[in-house]
């Protein structure tokens, strides 16, 4: 049997330990808050690059910095209304496809 005096030391140090833990649990909590904060401001950023992307790549093809001209400078010849719209989705799909997995990140 330990006697008196022992077991009530190791009482005092077994509180002693508890506090220590308690304060590192709510250090570790605040530590972890902060980490978390961190990493979602990460996310917003990334979100907004690629919702920036999306833009840039929208306005651009809006400007016409995309089309490509034969060497005369003159743009190439329309052919029927049929081959410009097909033309013209091909073209979008892309743009229209990013916009879908932007928006479905966001959800």
């Amino acid at each position: 049997m330990y006697p008196s005096s022992e077991l009530r030391i190791l009482a005092e140090r077994r509180e002693y330990l508890q506090a220590r833990i308690a304060v590192r649990r709510e250090a570790c909590s605040a530590a972890g808050e902060n980490v978390r904060l961190g990493v979602e401001r990460i996310l917003a950023w990334t979100h907004l690059a690629k919702a920036g992307g999306l833009l840039g790549s929208i306005g651009a093809s809006l400007l016409g910095f995309g089309v490509h001209r034969p060497a005369g400078g003159e743009p190439a010849p329309e052919g029927d209304g049929k081959t410009s719209l097909i033309h013209k989705a091909a073209q979008w799909a892309p743009v229209a496809l990013r916009a879908l997995r932007l928006i479905s990140s966001f959800v």
